[in-house]
């Protein structure tokens, strides 16, 4: 896909990749992702200055801080695996709700059939409470 065709969330996961690499990393990443230095850096201001969707591009330098640069990435590698960790409780939480719909249904249905069996039951209904 051609760089210019890119989402703003998929540029703003190229600068915090980019971010992310160490030093004498950084223009591989941008060769393998065939992505211009003008590009990253446009895209890099963007992200900084909270621009990116718009696509207006700050005035002035950025200050590129080695070490913010690397926190940032972090905690955005942090914030994706605690989105995931979410979504895996999430969907256990939904097994575990369908299971207890399950359970009560089958609960029900032995409730009648004991009924059913026991000699001097009046109806099955007797133990659902209507």
């Amino acid at each position: 896909m051609s760089v210019q065709f890119l989402s703003p969330d998929q540029k703003r996961e190229h600068v915090l990749a980019y971010l992310g690499c160490s030093h004498g990393a950084k223009s591989a990443y941008l060769t393998e992702h065939v992505i211009s230095a003008w590009s990253m850096r446009r895209w890099r201001r963007q992200v900084y200055a909270g621009t990116l969707e718009v696509g207006l591009v700050p005035r002035g330098g950025v200050v590129n801080e080695p070490e913010v640069n690397r926190e940032l990435a972090r905690l955005r590698k942090e914030n994706l695996q605690l989105r995931e960790q979410l979504q895996t409780q999430a969907r256990r939480q939904e097994k575990l709700a369908a299971d207890l719909d399950n359970s009560k249904v089958v609960v029900e249905a032995l409730g009648k059939a004991i009924a059913l069996l026991h000699p001097n039951s009046e109806s099955a209904d007797s133990t659902t409470g209507d």
